[in-house]
């Protein structure tokens, strides 16, 4: 996020609540002394666990302390319970869908979506720490219709910077293009009852 967006973004937080940017500037702060530069696994709200991976993005400090999506977040927080179904399309790293195992329990479903090779083992490897929830990974994108689609992988340090999107990213910025299956989640959502 550059500087510009990031201003923005506290103008806006500070005139609709102020106790969530005083929340925000917090846990950024916290984020600065973050010294680990490997992996550790942390348990969730709600009981699932994620290895967060330092070296792999700087907003995976954000993430560690609470300050990435924190509306998101709290919107899920406030509409997720025990047993409902979460689907994440584009779920990267998979962060938000470990919050959503959590809140959704072991009686629940998450449904992840991630079509970038190097994001899905990722993804993949938070149903090896959390076993006993019902934690579903797709390899593969969304869209209108079924077959195989090109993304652009960023050579940025910003992990979720990927688009199917022919030149939205300027050939500086890609470090490779992959090739990923794409499906309909209509067709899924079917199958999968």
């Amino acid at each position: 996020m550059d500087t510009q967006s990031w201003f923005r973004r506290i103008v806006l937080i500070a005139a609709s609540n102020p106790r969530r940017l005083i929340f925000l500037l917090i846990t950024k702060v916290k984020s600065l002394f973050i010294t680990r530069k490997s992996s550790v696994n942390k348990i969730l709200k709600g009981g699932s666990t994620f290895r967060f991976d330092f070296d792999l993005d700087p907003e995976i400090k954000s993430m560690y302390v609470g300050a990435y999506e924190i509306e998101v977040v709290e919107n899920m927080n406030r509409i997720l319970q025990k047993g409902d179904t979460f689907i994440d399309v584009g779920a990267n790293i998979g962060y938000l869908s470990a919050i959503a195992l959590g809140l959704v329990g072991k009686n629940g479903q998450v449904h992840s979506f991630e079509p970038v090779h190097q994001y899905f083992s990722k993804l993949k490897n938070i149903t090896t720490l959390n076993p006993e929830f019902n934690f579903i990974v797709n390899q593969c994108a969304l869209g209108e219709s079924e077959g195989d689609i090109k993304i652009a992988v960023t050579n940025l340090h910003n992990i979720g910077w990927n688009t199917i999107v022919p030149g939205f990213m300027g050939n500086d910025f890609i470090k490779e293009v992959q090739t990923a299956p794409i499906r309909r989640l209509d067709n899924y959502i079917k199958e999968r009852k």
